[in-house]
């Protein structure tokens, strides 16, 4: 068991198809596998902007609606119940990603804005281009 206060192992360089897992499930303690994933097409496109991110999305989408919970600016980003706890502070709704990102780009740079969440959405259903 890994004790609190202990330094997290990091190791950097492993690619995602030479993943040492005998020697991790082995060690039975936490690791960082840094840089694992900073090939993919993605993450490269994340580090541009957030704008060319979801452009990319956009492009690999497979066009279903998507799940995504919404809540008004007052929420500062806590998806949790309401005042009153006979509900949440947020909508649960299907939507185009589209209409998702359009949304987020019409809040950047504002002080207030609606914060938009997305459950993770499975590649094969969602973004098949980018398995």
């Amino acid at each position: 068991m890994s004790e609190i206060g202990k330094k997290v192992s990091v190791l950097e360089g492993v690619q995602p198809d030479k993943i040492p897992f005998d020697e991790l499930f082995k060690a039975n303690e936490p690791v960082i596998l840094k840089g694992l994933v900073s090939s993919w097409s993605l993450v490269k496109a994340g580090k541009v902007s957030p704008d060319n991110a979801m452009n990319l999305l956009q492009e690999q989408s497979s066009g279903k609606p998507v799940r995504v919970f919404t809540a008004p600016s007052e929420a500062k980003g806590r998806f949790f119940y309401n005042d009153d706890l006979s509900g949440f502070n947020y909508k649960n709704e299907q939507k185009d990603l589209t209409e998702v990102f359009a949304q987020i780009r019409e809040g950047k740079g504002k002080s207030e804005h609606p914060y938009y969440y997305m459950n993770s959405l499975t590649l094969d259903q969602c973004f098949p281009g980018l398995r």
